[in-house]
């Protein structure tokens, strides 16, 4: 909840020493890899978990905690739902099976529905997820952004906002763009993504982006192959069960 992800890890790695591995501890156990780099442990622990949910005697509709026992109520299918966000979102990062991602989401979207108990932070987290991919894919600006700004209409998050962020720096540096709206408006999302919290690899990543922001068309940066400066950035999508202005 603090955004406190490489404590959050350790914490959870001594939980797992302890073998004390409830369903949720394992989910937040692979996104606190995530999100602090460690991606192919993460990626595991998250895909034992849907093994583990695949064979479970429990319902889909179950509920796994209640609001009393730890601040959250999820069902058993909304938890494998966030564990397959979050390794579409690892695999994206990494720029692995990009197109298979976005068919992926889909399948998860059509089993959460609308009906979920935490429906509108399943949706959020899909559509931010879906947006990524398809600037990764390099789709049309303006289904990156739609899908960008369905999540935080629905509910607002650091990593969305990064990815708004991100988005319009990268969008400052294309010919025919206009360099200073997007410019504007990746420093806006920043500081929301920065307010709201970040591990420390999002903060550099959105760090070096700003930086970037800097640099003119014609600078011998750009001239020198940095024509699209935030190629090799990624990061870690959210998904914890935690309006914004125009993108």
């Amino acid at each position: 909840e603090l955004d406190e992800y490489e404590k959050a890890a350790a914490s959870f790695q001594l939980a797992n020493a302890l073998e004390f591995k409830p369903h949720l501890a394992r989910l937040y156990t692979g996104i606190s890899y995530v999100r602090t780099g460690a991606v192919c442990e993460g990626e595991r622990e998250l895909q034992d978990l849907l093994a583990e949910l695949s064979t479970t005697s429990l319902r889909p509709e179950t509920c796994l905690g209640t609001p009393e026992e730890s601040g959250e109520r999820v069902t058993v299918k909304e938890l494998a739902a966030l564990a397959e966000i979050n390794i579409v979102a690892s695999l994206t990062d990494r720029d692995a099976r990009l197109e298979q991602n976005l068919v992926r989401l889909g399948e998860v979207k059509q089993r959460v529905g609308n009906g979920a108990v935490n429906s509108d932070v399943l949706l959020a987290n899909i559509a931010d997820v879906e947006g990524w991919t398809r600037f990764r894919l390099n789709k049309e600006l303006e289904e990156i952004l739609q899908c960008l700004k369905d999540s935080i209409e629905k509910l607002p998050s650091a990593e969305a906002y990064l990815h708004l962020a991100l988005v319009h720096a990268e969008c400052s540096h294309r010919k025919g763009e206009d360099c200073s709206v997007h410019q504007k408006r990746a420093r806006d999302f920043a500081r929301l993504a920065t307010r709201m919290g970040l591990a420390e690899r999002q903060q550099v990543q959105l760090d070096d982006a700003l930086r970037m922001l800097a640099v003119r068309p014609g600078d011998q940066a750009v001239n020198e192959g940095a024509q699209k400066p935030l190629a090799g950035l990624a990061s870690a999508n959210g998904s914890g069960l935690h309006k914004a202005g125009e993108v």
